[in-house]
């Protein structure tokens, strides 16, 4: 009874990703097809390839420790990752990025946010494309082994005169080229170009003369007139005296090893064509959400406005017409409309964000800390707060974006420590190996078991009751971030503050001195 056919073996990716989230989505969008092996850091994802060497890498260039940048010439140094594919993947869009990504190695660059159609179209076309080199070294392996027990038969080897006409002729010669010794000795090497080929008998002989050696590659044609891929190499041979005697030619078929290269071209153009039609495809779909969101900005506060106004002139024109209980049911109706207000405000800036154009400048957060510093103290002249903001914290990006993050991190410091007679709230830099810039305060805290909520829309670790907010202003915050290139996470104690950090991706040395104070937990007094 013969054996059971087995199943061919799936290919293998490995995706490098910090962000869990993002981690575990791109592990649903491909292991539907291939087998997928999911890390969280740089040398994670050396150690897994070093285990089992993946089909591809699917890497973020922003990694805690060593970042994607090293992982990349750490993967290209390895003799067993060399050729393996690499797609890298960043939200910043910039063609520095995007240049220093493929001078390091990279073999494909992707930009978030992408599709899922996007992202499996370009894994699979470099997974054929690394088959395609993989069989073609395969062959160029095979045939260098036949070239050392059967090379008279798969090289077409003959011997010309000082003319360029042909006076011997092997076996593989005749295999080739189709022609028997007979019917071709004494005729010109020029039988093998077409006639509409720009080629010179004349000229190749003098080049391999003046170069002592002449190689070139393009089509030639057979007895029978079809076509095939050759590589020949025409050497000079000379006797003791040095004089000319004739020509070696050695001739090879490259054919499906150029057809492979065709099929490469071919894939590639394929990709290209997806990836326009695809950026035409995001671009109206852009336009679509930017009428989308005039519509929420304009057509759902239009009956908020007549709710909330209608509900204070109730209030204003008949305080002692309405019972206690309705004007307790109206003031719940004024803060309903004010918390959808804050909704579509926080949903509409999460929105923004994402398609807003970066501009790019140097900015100094010390001066906007302070700025929304003052703003939140005015707004609260009571409270007692130790403010510790760095100096000089300087940065590269977007100011308008930046300052979306450093209202909600330092507004979320102010907020969580409201219940603290005295509150403290550093703004910093921390570097340690990357510079990442911090908002600390000594206020509610949270339970680092939920952190994993904390960067999602709508979620929320404390009650609505004890703080107010509408749970979209990290969301908004990570995406800035992410935008930047850089990444996001938080530190915390419940009941002993908590520490938001923060990186803007490369941009900026790590090596320039630490002013600030260190954030809590850093060991520094």
């Amino acid at each position: 009874m013969a054996a059971p056919s087995r199943p061919p073996l799936r290919e293998r990716i490995l995706v490098v990703e910090d962000d869990a989230n993002m981690r575990r989505t791109l592990q649903l969008l491909l292991q539907s097809d291939w087998d997928v092996d999911a890390v969280a850091d740089g040398r994670s994802a050396l150690a897994a390839a070093a285990l089992r060497v993946p089909d591809l890498v699917l890497s973020d260039l922003v990694l805690p420790g060593l970042d994607g940048f090293a992982l990349l010439h750490r993967l290209r140094a390895d003799p067993r990752t060399r050729l393996v594919p690499i797609i890298a993947v960043s939200g910043l869009d910039q063609e520095e990025a995007r240049i220093h990504a493929l001078e390091s190695g990279a073999s494909d660059f992707l930009i978030k946010p992408f599709s899922e159609r996007e992202l499996r179209a370009r894994v699979a076309t470099q997974l054929e494309m690394a088959r395609l080199r993989r069989e073609a070294l395969q062959r160029q392996s095979e045939e260098r082994f036949r070239s050392l027990v059967e090379a008279i038969r798969d090289y077409a080897i003959c011997r010309l005169d000082t003319e360029g006409r042909i006076v011997s002729w092997n076996a593989g010669a005749e295999a080739i080229h189709g022609y028997r010794e007979q019917e071709i000795l004494g005729r010109p090497f020029s039988i093998f170009h077409s006639e509409e080929a720009d080629w010179s008998l004349e000229a190749t002989l003098r080049r391999a003369i003046a170069e002592g050696r002449f190689e070139d590659e393009g089509w030639r044609v057979r007895k029978d007139g079809s076509r095939f891929w050759a590589n020949t190499v025409l050497t000079p041979i000379r006797d003791e005296a040095d004089r000319r005697l004739g020509f070696a030619k050695i001739t090879r078929d490259l054919t499906e090893q150029k057809r492979a290269e065709e099929e490469i071209v071919r894939l590639n153009a394929d990709l290209e064509r997806r990836v326009h039609v695809r950026t035409g495809e995001l671009e109206a779909a852009n336009a679509e959400l930017e009428a989308f969101s005039y519509s929420v900005s304009h057509d759902l506060r239009a009956p908020l406005r007549a709710i909330d106004g209608f509900s204070h002139a109730l209030m204003e024109d008949y305080p002692d017409q309405l019972p206690p209980a309705a004007t307790d049911y109206l003031r719940r109706i004024v803060a309903g409309t004010r918390k959808m207000s804050e909704l579509i405000d926080g949903l509409l800036d999460l929105s923004r964000v994402s398609r807003a154009e970066m501009r790019w400048q140097e900015v100094d957060l010390s001066a906007m800390a302070r700025q929304v510093a003052e703003g939140l103290q005015r707004s609260e002249p009571q409270r007692r707060v130790q403010w510790d903001i760095a100096d000089a914290l300087a940065a590269r990006g977007d100011p308008r974006l930046l300052r979306v993050v450093l209202d909600n991190l330092i507004g979320n410091a102010w907020k969580f420590t409201g219940g603290k007679e005295t509150a403290r709230i550093q703004i910093g830099l921390r570097t340690n190996g990357e510079r990442a810039y911090f908002v600390a305060d000594d206020g509610a805290g949270f339970d680092m078991a939920y952190a994993g909520k904390l960067f999602g829309a709508f979620q929320r670790l404390h009650n609505e009751r004890e703080f107010e907010g509408t749970g979209i202003g990290l969301a908004t915050v990570r995406r800035v971030v992410n935008r930047h290139g850089g990444r996001i996470w938080a530190e915390a104690e419940p009941g002993r503050g908590a520490t938001f950090f923060f990186t803007l991706g490369p941009g900026m040395p790590v090596d320039e001195p630490l002013r600030p104070a260190s954030p809590p937990g850093t060991g520094s007094s």
